[in-house]
Formats: structure tokens, C-alpha cells, sequence
């Protein structure tokens, strides 16, 4: 179990992963596997369950967005994550956002949006409220509001777009993401709060420029991949090599960049993580495998909060 203290300017880590969903894993991603010649194996959850978890583990990240869990494998991460100090909620859905922390930060507040189209509404447990534009296949989020011991506001706001909604949704997609974020902040009468915005995006990261223009001004802590690199990272970073999904890893293979966190001018970027290619590709071509538990790479930035220049905590 890790120990730490948090402190009003501590650097905070924040992990953003897409950890393919269960039923999708084994009723699409299986067809890519069969064809490579591969073992089903690597899709059964409880080979993956494991995988996810040592990465977590080993990731120390203080803050844990998770993108495609189902409620059994959130009540499966739940309990192998309790354990190591951490604590966890999500809305109940399928395919859904979670956002797990470790105990030194409190859970004050949190809402989600869950959206899919008419026909498939009756995977849908909770109320849901029309958007001012509707997905038309997913849209998943999941804004909390955390405090730690000193006083330090913080806001995550967990994203899962889909990629067969066009971008005109996606974009809509994420303003309301934020508005999300921003309602939680007003009930607690919480202003000007350092703000993190993560997830699957399913949009190249390279177009999500419109997200600056955003209320808070977000900048993408991968903005500048090549000048912020952790001591996670084996291999020097390669901005056009970098990617965050791939199904296959043949050379030839469609591989892309959608998955990247955002965040306030209240953090600081000091560091972000780049997967060493040797700690997910095996003898395999294919993703998920025996080494790795997903087709998407996790994302991970460490962030020094930025206080006033009176040194007071950002919000009360």
C-alpha cells in the first residue's frame, strides 16, 4: 500500500485509461485475435482483471479515470483496488466511466451523463436527461469533486465519446462535459478550481484544439510530449510514433492517437507518461495480449498545483 502525504502544492497524479469493456472484448476484439492465431484467453476478464491492476498499481496515480467498465467489473476493480489504498464510483451503467482515488483526497460531490440512442436505452439503469445534442450510438461522463486534508479543491472530469458520432456531437460531447464539471463545482460554491479533463476521446488529439477555447482555457498536457517525460518512460518519446489505440500492432496497422488529459492553469505539467513499447508488445501483433490487457495504452500526467501569489488554496 502507498503512503502519502498530500500538501496544498503537491503534485498530483492523474491516470486516464480506456480498459475495454468485458463483453466488447469478447465479442469483438476476439475476431482479431482468432485471426492472428491467437488464444482467447487474453480476452477473459479474469487474465485481464490482474494486468489492469499492476498497471494501476504500479502507476501510483492519485487520481484514476477509467473509461468501458461494466458494474462486475467495477465491483471487481473496487475490491482489488481497496486493498491499496483507494476508493471508487461510477454510475451503474455498461460501458461506462469510473474514477477511482487513493484515500488521501475525500469525495465531495459527483455527477454523470450516461446517453445512448432509444434503442439501446433499456441497457440503461439511471434517469437520463436528454443533452442539447443526443449521441447517437454513446456518450459517457462522469465530473467529481475532491478535497484533501489541507483544504485543496480538485475537479476530474471523466470522458467517453463515441467514434461513429460525428464531430459536431463530440465537440458538443464535451462542452457538456465540462458543463457537468461546472454544476458540481457551483453546488459545492466552488470557483476558479484546478481541473483536469481526461478520457477516451475517440477523435485524433491533434483536433481537439477547440477544447482551449473552452471556459478555463484546458492546454493537453501531451501538448509537448518531447519536454515533459516521466522515469516511467524506457525509450525516448517519438510525437509521431505515440499512439493511444491500436487493435493490431502490425506495421501496417491503423494506430491512433485519442485518448490525452487536459488541464486548468491552476497544474502545472511536470511529467507525462509514454509507454515503453517493450512493457505491451510480446511475440503477439495483437492488442489485447498475454503482457497487456487492453487496446488502449493508459495516459499519465503529474501535475504541481499552482497556488496565488498570496499562497492561498484555490477554493474555500
Amino acid at each position: 500500500t502507498r503512503m502519502k502525504t498530500s500538501t496544498p502544492n503537491a503534485h498530483i497524479k492523474v491516470l486516464s485509461w480506456n480498459i475495454l469493456d468485458d463483453e466488447y472484448c469478447m465479442n469483438s476484439n476476439c475476431f482479431e485475435i482468432l485471426d492472428k492465431g491467437e488464444s482467447l484467453d487474453v480476452c477473459h476478464w479474469q487474465n485481464r482483471l490482474p494486468l489492469i491492476v499492476r498497471e494501476l498499481e504500479e502507476s501510483q496515480a492519485d487520481v484514476i479515470l477509467l473509461q468501458e467498465v461494466s458494474p462486475h467489473m467495477f465491483a471487481d476493480l473496487r475490491g482489488a483496488l481497496q486493498p491499496l489504498g483507494y476508493e471508487g464510483i461510477c454510475d451503474g451503467e455498461v460501458w461506462t466511466t469510473a474514477t477511482f482515488w487513493h484515500q488521501n483526497w475525500r469525495l465531495e460531490s459527483w455527477k454523470n451523463i450516461a446517453e445512448e440512442p432509444p434503442h439501446l436505452h433499456h441497457r440503461l439503469v439511471g434517469k437520463q436527461e436528454a443533452c442539447p445534442q443526443s449521441s447517437k450510438y454513446f456518450f459517457r461522463t462522469l465530473g467529481v469533486a475532491f478535497r484533501d486534508a489541507q483544504g485543496q479543491c480538485l475537479l476530474c472530469i471523466n470522458l467517453h465519446t463515441d467514434w461513429r458520432d460525428g464531430v459536431q456531437v463530440r465537440q458538443q460531447q464535451v462542452h457538456r462535459a465540462l458543463q457537468v464539471g461546472l454544476e458540481v463545482c457551483s453546488e459545492l460554491g466552488w470557483r476558479d478550481v484546478p481541473t483536469v479533463l481526461a478520457g477516451d476521446f475517440n477523435q485524433d488529439t491533434k483536433d481537439l484544439g477547440f477544447i482551449a477555447e473552452e471556459p478555463g482555457s484546458l492546454e493537453d498536457a501531451y501538448g509537448d510530449v518531447n519536454n515533459s517525460i516521466t522515469s516511467n518512460t524506457a525509450e525516448p518519446a517519438d510525437e509521431e510514433a505515440r499512439f493511444t489505440y491500436a487493435s493490431s500492432l502490425d506495421p501496417n496497422s491503423n494506430k491512433q492517437c485519442i485518448d490525452t488529459i487536459f488541464h486548468s492553469k491552476h497544474l502545472r505539467c511536470t511529467g507525462v507518461l509514454v509507454k515503453a513499447r517493450d512493457t505491451f508488445m510480446t511475440g503477439s501483433c495483437v492488442m489485447p495480449n498475454t503482457r497487456f490487457p487492453s487496446d488502449h495504452l493508459p495516459v499519465a500526467s503529474e501535475f504541481e498545483i499552482v497556488r496565488s501569489t498570496d499562497g492561498a488554496i484555490v477554493c474555500a
